[in-house]
């Protein structure tokens, strides 16, 4: 098993039949939402409190992400500031049974971590 750096995080899952849209692949609503949720995590994991959204940009979808695909979500803070973090992620998919996953999607993501205070 490979170690994981401390500032990143990788979620892995397949691509449900539920997760996909009117045009055949994966909504581009969804494949957000799961960046939101891995830079949530690395955000979390990095700050140790409570962290919201405050920005998400510079999104380019590259290719659809297919129902039954291999999805990874890599989220990589990058960036550190007193109460915000930059993380990057990188949207990856292909075929469960093996192969190198094809990037489909990359943004940037800034968290911000919430104290006692709010």
């Amino acid at each position: 098993m490979s170690e994981t750096a401390a500032n990143s995080v990788t979620l892995r899952f397949l691509a449900a039949p539920t997760d996909v849209g009117h045009s055949g692949s994966v909504d581009a609503g969804t494949v957000l939402e799961w960046v939101d949720k891995a830079a949530y995590a690395a955000a979390v994991g990095w700050s140790k409190s409570y962290c919201v959204t405050a920005y998400v940009g510079n999104i380019h979808f590259a290719d659809p992400v297919n129902s039954g695909d291999m999805v990874e979500v890599e989220a990589t803070i990058v960036y550190t500031g007193r109460s915000s973090m930059h993380i990057r992620t990188v949207v990856s998919s292909g075929d469960p049974r093996g192969g190198t996953p094809t990037m489909r999607s990359q943004c940037i993501v800034i968290f911000v971590a919430v104290g006692a205070d709010g």
